[in-house]
C-alpha cells in the first residue's frame, strides 16, 4: 500500500538521507479486527518524533495469517481514512492460517530496514518503548533487545503470569542464565540477523518467541532486555494456557537436552 504516494522503493532511497537508523516494523495479526486501527493510530502519532531522534519508521508491515473477521479490510479502511499519515503500511496475507511465528518469518522475509521490530497487534505492547529497545542493544552491543513485560505486569491474567514465571525460572536454572521475560512479544533486532530469526527451525505456532529466546541463549548470542509495561489486550487472546502451556514448558525441555544445531546459527 501507499501512503502519501510514497513507493515501495522509498525504503531504499532513504538510504541518502542524514537519518542514521531506518527501522521495519513486522505485525502479524489474526483475527484482530478490533485492534489493529488503534495500533497503528498510535504507531503514526510516533513517527515524527523517531525521525527527530535518529529512527526513521521507514514501513510498518502487517502480516494477516488467514483472518476471517475482516482485519484485512479494518487496515484498508484506516490506510484510506488516513491519507495524510506519513507512515507507509504494506499489508501481506496469508491465504490461510500458518501460525504466529511464520507470520513473523514472512515479514522479516520482506522487510528493508537496517533494523527491524515486532510486537503484537492486541495493544498489548506500546510502540514508544522500541527507540528505548534500539539504544539499550546499541549500547550493549547484544544482537536482540526485548521488551521485558514481567517487571511490571499489571494487566497479564494471574496464570499467565504465573506459567511466564515458571518458563523463565525453568530457563535460568538449566541455561544459567538471567532471562527475565522469555515469551515476549516486542522484540528488535539488526536486519544481519533475518536468516536467524527466519529460519525453517523456528516454530510456526505461539511458541515462536519462546524458542527464539532459547536458540540465542543456545547459540551464546547477546540479548539485552528492557522493562515495559504491559497493557490490557484488546479482543479474545490466541493462546490457550491448558494447552500451549505445557507445550511451551517441553519445548525448554527438549531444547536444553538437545545439541544447538548448526544450521540456527548465525553466520
Amino acid at each position: 500500500m501507499k501512503r502519501n504516494g510514497r513507493s515501495e522503493n522509498e525504503c531504499e532511497n532513504s538510504e541518502k538521507s542524514p537519518v542514521s537508523r531506518r527501522l521495519s516494523i513486522v505485525l502479524p495479526c489474526h483475527n484482530e479486527v478490533e485492534a489493529v486501527g488503534p495500533v497503528l493510530h498510535r504507531l503514526d502519532g510516533l513517527v515524527d518524533g523517531w525521525l527527530h531522534s535518529g529512527l526513521e519508521l521507514c514501513e510498518v508491515i502487517i502480516v494477516d495469517d488467514g483472518s476471517t473477521d475482516g482485519t484485512p479490510g479494518a487496515v484498508s479502511t484506516w490506510v484510506a481514512s488516513s491519507a495524510r499519515s506519513g507512515l507507509f503500511v504494506r499489508l501481506i496475507q496469508h491465504g490461510c492460517r500458518k501460525g504466529y511465528g511464520a507470520a513473523i518469518k514472512t515479514g522479516i522475509g520482506v522487510a528493508e530496514g537496517d533494523l527491524i521490530a515486532f510486537y503484537d497487534v492486541d495493544g498489548t505492547y506500546d510502540p514508544e518503548h522500541i527507540p528505548g529497545l534500539v539504544r539499550a542493544m546499541s549500547e550493549s552491543n547484544a544482537l536482540m533487545a526485548c521488551g521485558d513485560r514481567l517487571s511490571s505486569c499489571e494487566h497479564m491474567p494471574l496464570t499467565r503470569e504465573i506459567g511466564n514465571r515458571l518458563f523463565v525460572g525453568t530457563i535460568n536454572l538449566l541455561f544459567g542464565a538471567r532471562v527475565v521475560d522469555s515469551c515476549t512479544g516486542m522484540r528488535v533486532f539488526p536486519r544481519s540477523m533475518s536468516d536467524f530469526f527466519a529460519h525453517h527451525r523456528l516454530p510456526n505456532g505461539l511458541d515462536y518467541s519462546l524458542a527464539l529466546t532459547l536458540s540465542f541463549l543456545k547459540g551464546g548470542h547477546g540479548l539485552v532486555e528492557m522493562p515495559i509495561p504491559y497493557a490490557r489486550r484488546i479482543g479474545r487472546s490466541k493462546l490457550r494456557v491448558l494447552s500451549d502451556g505445557p507445550r511451551f514448558y517441553m519445548r525448554i525441555i527438549g531444547s536444553w537436552l538437545r545439541p544447538l544445531q548448526k544450521s540456527l546459527k548465525s553466520k
